[in-house]
């Protein structure tokens, strides 16, 4: 279960939006609202697929994880990483690590001196994963929390 790039023509979005949509929907009551990933399209995906890097993990040619990478638009030097999603049943056995992995290798090969992403604040399950993976909070008090990795 390697991540791997997959391009803007993939045929399977739709299963994609799918996992996308199944990870991020356990949010909403945390949040009070739907996540925004709750709005993503196999259009998006493949959008952002073409203007950055999108990685997939499968099993039996089914999606069970994701991570969509571009350059920040917030932080200079950085490659942001969202979308990140794994199926439920495949949670606790490294995939988001490996995805993770996977993009922070894409950024050293690409010069980036850092990794960010965001989440909210009322999902605490997520901050203390990304504090484990050694993400560092930036000050603010919104409602969304962006972590920041230096690429060492």
């Amino acid at each position: 279960m390697t991540p791997v790039p997959v391009e803007g023509a993939y045929e399977r979005w739709e299963a994609v939006v799918a996992l996308i949509r199944r990870s991020f929907a356990y949010m909403e009551p945390l949040l009070g609202h739907p996540a925004a990933a709750m709005d993503v399209t196999s259009e998006r995906l493949a959008e952002a697929a073409a203007n950055g890097t999108a990685f997939l993990v499968e099993d039996a040619e089914v999606p069970i994880g994701c991570l969509f990478t571009r350059p920040s638009r917030d932080i200079a030097d950085a490659l942001y990483l969202g979308w990140l999603a794994v199926d439920e049943r495949y949670r606790g056995a490294g995939v988001a690590r490996r995805l993770i992995d996977a993009a922070e290798a894409e950024a050293r090969a690409k010069n980036y001196t850092f990794l960010t992403l965001d989440t909210g604040r009322a999902l605490v399950d997520l901050i203390t994963y990304f504090e484990r993976l050694g993400f560092d909070a930036l000050p603010g008090d919104g409602a969304v929390i962006t972590f920041r990795k230096e690429i060492i």
